[in-house]
């Protein structure tokens, strides 16, 4: 797990990784840069994404960039990477020179972030955007953003979930939602609303769908920090209908003929970051902690 660590005043804060299961802190090989916040890994695990540069902490800050990290061995980084400029979109709506809170897409060759006035979600101006990893292709995602002119939208987040043509997002908005009595109307209260994502856009179009609002939240609240996470996964022996419940990603018949979650068979064995239900399912040298197959610690 990689995290933000340091005082709330200067200097500002730098990547640190710690074990998510222990809370000890990960030693490096290579350098975690300072002066960044609001890392985000990459699902094949080969970079992190981050906001650099900053003046000021987490979501203070009024000027950012998106930084890519890359990770080249385990427990062990390259050098930082600039991939978009805060201030390439200061003549956008809206302006301003922060980005904020990037997130990969469930293929790891997407990232959405936030560009506006400033990290806050309650006091600043905000649209969301997507770009390639590499900083290329930026567009505003203004179907998601309910128009080209607003400036209400903000912390967007991929859903780890491939259903096929799309993939979805998280975000919040200060949008208008039902009416008064009944809704957010006038209040410019943030909820959370959620987006499709088209997988197979043309370079420089608008990828995103009409979003809506999330069901189940207080209107009478300020919501935030929306994030996806999977059903636990069934062990093996527990009822299944599809692999993707099983821990071991295999859902098969029983000796009388019930579905049941089973281990893989020995030539499909599961990857780094995928789940398991003991180290038997993982590959070769990996561990499984908290249901999930990963790369031991030296």
């Amino acid at each position: 797990m990689v995290v933000a660590r340091g005082p709330f005043i200067y200097p500002y804060p730098s990547l640190a990784v710690i074990n998510p299961m222990t809370g000890a802190d990960i030693a490096i090989k290579g350098t975690l840069p300072s002066n960044a916040t609001q890392p985000a890994w990459s699902p094949d695990g080969k970079e992190i994404a981050y906001v650099a540069d900053g003046n000021d902490w987490g979501d203070r800050a009024t000027k950012g960039d998106i930084a890519i990290l890359p990770v080249t061995g385990p427990d062990q980084v390259g050098m930082k990477q600039t991939i978009h400029a805060g201030a390439s979109l200061s003549t956008h709506t809206p302006g301003g020179v922060a980005d904020s809170y990037p997130s990969f897409g469930p293929d790891s060759k997407t990232i959405t972030f936030t560009h506006g006035t400033g990290a806050r979600s309650d006091t600043h101006q905000g649209a969301l955007y997507l770009m390639g990893r590499d900083g290329s292709s930026v567009v505003r995602l203004d179907r998601a953003c309910a128009g080209t002119t607003t400036t209400d939208n903000y912390q967007s987040r991929f859903s780890p979930f491939d259903t096929g043509e799309h993939f979805w997002i998280s975000f919040l908005s200060r949008r208008d939602y039902g009416n008064a009595q009944a809704g957010t109307r006038g209040a410019k209260r943030q909820q959370i609303w959620v987006a499709a994502i088209r997988k197979n856009a043309k370079p420089g179009e608008d990828p995103s769908e009409v979003g809506y609002w999330l069901p189940g939240q207080s209107t009478k609240s300020q919501n935030i920090s929306a994030y996806w996470a999977p059903r636990p996964c069934r062990k093996d022996g527990e009822g299944c209908s599809v692999g993707s419940e099983c821990c071991g990603g295999d859902c098969r018949p029983d000796a009388a003929g019930a579905p049941v979650c089973s281990p893989p068979p020995p030539e499909s064995c599961r990857k780094a970051g995928q789940t398991c239900s003991t180290s038997s399912d993982c590959c070769g040298g990996l561990l499984c902690e908290g249901n999930v197959c990963i790369i031991p610690i030296q």
